[in-house]
């Protein structure tokens, strides 16, 4: 991770981690890319992706007030969005993560998801 690196390569880093289910290390990058960001929806959508990275490593440390107020925010967050942003689906990757917190509320395991995982769902899958 590189403050240095362009917002695009941070946000992709980001992603990845997240896909990876590596929470902790996601969060961190995503901030630097939230850094370089000025307000706007683009910089809403990168704190929302924070605190669902944030909420998912309060869940694997057993922490269900820290999680469900991250998720609580990012979900806020998401809603408030337009439909696609940054080159995610914005309005698919709210109903994703809805879909995964249906089956995983608060409180309960889901530091390792197996099914549904948590994604980000972008415009143009790779």
């Amino acid at each position: 991770m590189n403050a240095m690196q362009p917002r695009d390569a941070l946000l992709a880093e980001g992603l990845a981690l997240l896909e990876a289910s590596r929470w902790f290390e996601a969060h961190e990058v995503l901030e630097s890319a939230w850094r370089a960001t000025p307000h706007g929806a683009e910089r809403t959508l990168l704190q929302a992706l924070i605190q669902l990275a944030v909420s998912m490593e309060h869940a694997r440390r057993g922490n269900v007030i820290g999680e469900r107020g991250q998720w609580e925010k990012a979900q806020t967050k998401l809603a408030s969005l337009p439909a696609t942003c940054l080159g995610i689906d914005v309005q698919r990757t709210l109903q994703a993560w809805r879909a995964f917190r249906d089956a995983h509320p608060p409180g309960t395991p889901a530091a390792e998801p197996v099914a549904p995982k948590p994604r980000v769902i972008t415009t143009n899958p790779a």
